[in-house]
């Protein structure tokens, strides 16, 4: 047997590739980094009926989460631009709303501009700890446009969330804003929101640093990056380039999320 899971090859006369293994996602799901890269072209097969059927990869070209501090089983979504494809409906497990207008820029971040445009994972009840990390660069100063949100309400105290403000990056819930001091609009920075759940600390990083903590009177149902389209949101859209997102459970503790932020941060070379 394979140390890869014993694929089945695909191909032969009917067209196919000439012999593509094929690998169930919970197979896949169980390889090493290693034994990822170690394989060409992949089919991982996720349903036994239906036209589509699951995706074909290429092994060599795999990346392994950038969380590197967090517990591989808390991660519920994480949204890298390598891999982005025009027109799909999710990336990287977080639902997209307007991806028909979503555009892949030369550096490969995707474009997000205007109302109609975001990304979101549902936690499926509100006041859930959650954490969210966000790379974008802004394309804009101008008016007030949103980057991570978890909208209960727009009510005083139930929009923790980090938002541009003409040049720069603010965190917030609603009725509260506080100015960071970077600019959004000089190149890429690595955000993150550490959301302990309502009435207790939501927590604020720009580019590996701590930035000040609020607590909000509830915490939304709904991670959203860009605009807030959900649970009664002010949409807010932002023109921005977005190389990753990432959603994951519980509120991540400070160390974690620096780790976090510095591994994303080399990733994509922000300093």
């Amino acid at each position: 047997m394979s140390i890869w899971g014993n694929p089945v090859m695909m191909g032969g006369s009917g067209g196919g590739g000439g012999g593509v293994p094929l690998l169930t996602r919970a197979q896949w799901n169980a390889l090493s980094t290693a034994q990822k890269q170690a394989y060409g072209l992949l089919a991982i097969q996720d349903y036994n009926s239906g036209f589509d059927r699951g995706e074909l990869v290429y092994g060599a070209d795999y990346i392994a989460s950038l969380l590197t501090a967090s517990e591989v089983s808390s991660i519920l979504a994480e949204a890298m631009c390598e891999n982005y494809r025009v027109g799909i409906a999710t990336w990287g497990n977080l639902s997209l709303v307007g991806s028909s207008s979503m555009e892949i820029e030369t550096d490969g971040s995707v474009h997000f501009n205007g109302d109609g445009m975001s990304a979101y994972y549902d936690l499926g009840a509100a006041n859930t700890p959650v954490t969210n990390y966000m790379v974008f660069k802004s394309l804009s100063s101008s008016a007030i446009s949103r980057l991570i949100s978890n909208v209960y309400a727009n009510s005083s105290g139930n929009v923790p969330g980090l938002y541009r403000n003409g040049e720069y990056i603010y965190y917030t819930y609603y009725s509260g804003d506080t100015n960071t001091g970077v600019s959004a609009v000089d190149g890429f920075h690595c955000i993150a929101v550490s959301n302990a759940g309502g009435g207790q600390s939501s927590t604020f990083y720009v580019d590996a640093v701590k930035k000040g903590a609020l607590t909000p009177t509830n915490v939304g149902r709904y991670s959203e990056f860009s605009a807030t389209l959900l649970m009664g949101g002010n949409k807010y859209g932002g023109n921005y380039d977005i190389k990753y997102m990432a959603v994951v459970s519980g509120a991540e503790p400070e160390a974690t999320v620096i780790a976090n932020m510095q591994s994303i941060m080399a990733y994509y070379g922000i300093s």
